[in-house]
């Protein structure tokens, strides 16, 4: 089944299973843009919504060999990703070293409860993908997720769980990285999909995240970490593509 949602969604999504050893290295210095570009970007952020234009992980290059899989980052900001939408292409490869383009570096977990539930939200009040089906927590990494020359995965992952759900970091049994996702059509930027396993129940989880401001996403809900109530979840909901390909890859993982 997982299969056949992967064939289905091929030209959308492009996924690259993590075997290998993972790596985020960092420069400190901001991407710079030539006149004209970023005039095309002042033009397209005061059409936009105009949301907060805070600083993002920009993806200047890509590596994969047999032994490793490397993302060369810099400084980018959000301003600059909506601002060269119609710059980047349609594939992780072609997109790394351009020019023109920022093109963010973001990360997702399927959270697995205590009680063995998954966690599942509609999107809300977002600039894109609104409306959307996700696994949270997910967000884009930011500068200071960066240590020593390195991005770590994990912290930027523990701040949006704690953003979004409240669940700290000691609260952690399990976590592992999954792999990435491409979204070829709507932001058309890589995404590290990973599992966190936590030892809080669902129960708990709720009441966690009524406590927290609700930004991205009004209301949760719970499916069992189980072939069929899985697959039905996202053979019924319109998910994101970035969380839409998180899913095959747990799939494929779980061997569903």
């Amino acid at each position: 089944m997982i299969k056949k949602v992967l064939e289905e969604y091929e030209d959308s999504i492009e996924l690259i299973f993590i075997e290998s050893s993972l790596s985020i290295d960092f420069e400190h210095k901001k991407q710079r843009f030539d006149t004209e570009t970023q005039d095309k970007i002042n033009a397209n952020w005061e059409e936009s919504k105009k949301c907060f234009n805070g600083e993002l992980i920009h993806v200047n290059k890509f590596l994969k060999d047999d032994t490793r899989i490397c993302f060369l980052t810099q400084i980018g900001s959000y301003k600059d990703f909506i601002g060269t939408k119609d710059e980047r292409p349609d594939s992780l490869m072609l997109a790394c070293g351009k020019a023109d383009c920022c093109m963010p570096l973001s990360i997702g977990a399927i959270v697995i409860t205590k009680d063995g539930k998954i966690i599942v939200a509609k999107r809300n009040g977002t600039n894109l993908n609104n409306d959307f089906w996700s696994f949270p927590a997910e967000g884009y990494f930011n500068p200071k997720h960066a240590i020593n020359g390195q991005v770590s995965i994990f912290n930027g992952i523990a701040d949006e769980l704690k953003e979004e759900l409240g669940i700290n970091i000691n609260e952690l049994i399990y976590f592992r990285v999954l792999g990435i996702v491409f979204d070829r059509v709507i932001t058309k930027q890589p995404y590290i999909a990973i599992i966190w396993k936590t030892n809080l129940s669902s129960f708990e989880i709720k009441s966690r995240f009524n406590k927290t401001k609700r930004e991205e996403f009004k209301i949760i809900d719970f499916i069992e970490n189980k072939k069929i109530p899985f697959l039905d979840f996202i053979k019924e909901h319109e998910l994101t593509l970035h969380n839409l390909g998180k899913a095959i890859l747990y799939g494929l993982y779980m061997e569903w």
